[in-house]
């Protein structure tokens, strides 16, 4: 988060996955105006053919357990607080 504070928030963008998931095309279209850059036709309709081409059920599950790092929740919780505090995650 440290290094983050560094680049100007014109140069970043925030994408909740919760949001992606639900409506991709409408966070790429906010993606694109935020930077200033043209979401032609041409673009969308790229977009939605990679869209409907790739769906996420076919990405399948991962499950991963702290342990498995050598990490405890206290660790993962205290490493990540300014993130979650500032993200509300």
């Amino acid at each position: 988060m440290a290094a983050r504070e560094k680049i100007p928030e014109s140069q970043l963008y925030d994408v909740r996955l919760k949001d992606m998931m639900a409506s991709p095309m409408t966070v790429l279209q906010d993606i694109y105006a935020h930077f200033n850059l043209e979401f032609t036709e041409e673009i969308a309709g790229l977009l939605e053919a990679r869209i409907s081409e790739k769906p996420t059920s076919q990405e399948g599950e991962h499950e991963y357990s702290i342990e498995e790092f050598g990490l405890t929740n206290e660790q993962v919780r205290e490493t990540l607080k300014t993130y979650n505090e500032r993200f509300g995650v």
